[in-house]
């Protein structure tokens, strides 16, 4: 009797045991499911990167996590973000996106997905420039002191816009190069100007534009009535000047450009062509010299009305 109550009890002590190292690999399993990458994660706070014992960014987060590099982190959803030159001066402000990679030691910083952020544009004698950017991703090389923006770039400055497919910024030099279609709108599309290549110096307020250049200047709503009447026709008009090279000042009393190669400055039913020319926004008059012919499907828009009806008829 002694004996089987043993053999039971050695045999409820196995099957104990049985359990006890099955219930143990189950949590191994469990245990090596989730994420064994990510060796920290936290939520709802602030990181802060330093380098030097200067701080060269600070980003908001809803969560991020890191590996066996406990600087490197991921980050997913950047509620704001600020990021500093070596001089410690602010070159982007209120920093948003959908996901970053920051390094607590490094003074660059990468941040990708629905990007928003206000860029500085340090300028020579004068306050620096904010420049409102979005994009699908956004850079910033401490090296270069440039800040990278890619994929549907648009920048919003005054009442300049600019659109491209990504845009280097040099943030010292107050200085935007925009390459993939540049588009430049200038006070609600009244000025607007394409190309392949262009740079936008705030420094300066010129805007340099290359390479199948098109400049667009609305028709006017409402001339001038003490213009001639035949002035007034032509400003209701929108006038299209394209050439190959333009440099565009862009000033509140008078903007200006100076354009080279291959010009052609249309309006319905009239071409002017030339190979070197200046446009005055104020004057709302372009001026072409070089190889300059006129193609036109009339000649009644440059007489006057009277001059008209004199020599309506047959003959």
């Amino acid at each position: 009797m002694l004996t089987d109550k043993r053999i039971f009890l050695g045999f409820a002590i196995l099957v104990l045991v049985i359990i006890l190292i099955g219930m143990y690999n189950d949590a191994n399993i469990l245990t090596n499911t989730v994420s064994p990458e990510k060796f920290v994660e936290i939520k709802n706070t602030k990181i802060v990167g330093f380098k030097d014992k200067r701080k060269t960014w600070e980003v908001k987060i809803k969560y991020a996590w890191a590996g066996t590099d406990r600087n490197q982190y991921n980050v997913e959803k950047v509620y704001e973000g600020k990021v500093y030159n070596d001089e410690g001066r602010i070159v982007l402000d209120k920093v948003k996106g959908d996901k970053a990679q920051v390094h607590t030691e490094s003074e660059d910083f990468d941040a990708q997905g629905n990007i928003s952020a206000y860029i500085y544009l340090y300028q020579k004698k004068k306050r620096p420039r904010v420049v409102y950017v979005t994009g699908g991703e956004i850079h910033y090389d401490s090296d270069a002191k440039m800040t990278f923006v890619n994929k549907n770039v648009s920048a919003l400055e005054s009442d300049n816009y600019l659109t491209a497919g990504n845009a280097r910024i040099d943030n010292d030099n107050s200085t935007i190069y925009l390459k993939e279609k540049p588009v430049f709108n200038k006070r609600k599309e009244i000025t607007t100007i394409r190309s392949e290549d262009m740079i936008v110096n705030w420094d300066e307020n010129r805007v340099i534009a290359s390479t199948n250049v098109t400049m667009v200047r609305a028709k006017q709503r409402k001339p001038n009535p003490k213009y001639d009447p035949r002035e007034i026709k032509l400003r209701k008009e929108v006038t299209t000047m394209k050439c190959d090279y333009m440099d565009y000042l862009d000033k509140k009393g008078d903007s200006q450009a100076e354009c080279m190669g291959n010009i052609v400055v249309s309006q319905p039913g009239k071409k002017i062509k030339g190979q070197r020319g200046s446009y005055s926004e104020k004057n709302d008059t372009i001026f072409l010299i070089g190889q300059t012919q006129l193609e036109t499907d009339k000649l009644t828009w440059m007489l006057k009305s009277s001059t008209e009806k004199r020599i309506t008829g047959k003959e």
